[in-house]
């Protein structure tokens, strides 16, 4: 069975960012973005998540920003449990953040409430600073440069990113064949996330089967 990268946000946009790895029996989220900007991106932070999350096992971010971390709450909200795998300074960030940004959440209802410009009759917050709080005992921070598994097949290390104080570019390395689905030292299949690239979208890099990858790209032009 393939590895498999779904981009739920960061995709068309720069915002957002989640993307769900499929390894078969495991998946897991790279970051978990807010939706930020006009009514319709904004709308979609209320969209159920788009699979049951007793199935979603880890989440692993790259940077403290809110395009990147400020679903955590609604996930959780929604029953996710596993751990949130982050730099140390990313997980003391996050916590600051998440905080402002549920007050935010908090006041922006009060408002709408007090001024009777929502289409609802009783604007709720997308989430409160508690729902915010929920989510810390589960971030597990880690080290730069120093590996750990998040998976039997699937070991994950932090780079030093520069983009802010604990960014990092996130390297996944899964011992997973792409083709087979089984685990095999000596065929592992790698992929890196960054924080942003050039044009400023999330930017997810596989590195598997390359030869195939460019006798196809040579065979279409």
């Amino acid at each position: 069975m393939d590895v498999i990268a779904k981009f739920l946000g960061g995709s068309g946009v720069v915002t957002g960012s989640k993307y769900l790895i499929d390894l078969g029996d495991f998946e897991f989220l790279g970051d978990c973005g807010l939706f930020q900007g006009g009514r319709k991106l904004r709308e979609l932070n209320w969209d159920k998540f788009p699979m049951p999350l007793n199935e979603l096992e880890a989440v692993v971010l790259t940077h403290a920003h809110l395009d990147h971390i400020g679903y955590l709450p609604r996930l959780v909200q929604q029953g996710f449990k596993g751990p949130i795998y982050c730099t140390e300074a990313t997980a003391e960030l996050a916590k600051i953040l998440l905080l402002d940004s549920g007050k935010l959440q908090e006041e922006e209802a009060e408002y709408a409430r007090k001024k009777g410009y929502s289409r609802h009759e009783n604007p709720q917050p997308l989430y409160t600073k508690a729902d915010a709080e929920a989510v810390f005992p589960q971030f597990v921070p880690q080290p730069f440069e120093k590996p750990f598994s998040i998976h039997t097949a699937v070991t994950v290390t932090f780079f030093h990113a520069g983009h802010i104080l604990g960014a990092s570019i996130v390297k996944f390395l899964s011992l997973v064949s792409p083709r087979s689905h089984v685990p095999s030292a000596a065929s592992p299949t790698s992929f890196t996330s960054s924080c942003h690239d050039a044009t400023g979208h999330s930017r997810l890099l596989l590195r598997g089967d390359f030869r195939g990858i460019i006798l196809h790209c040579v065979a279409a032009i």
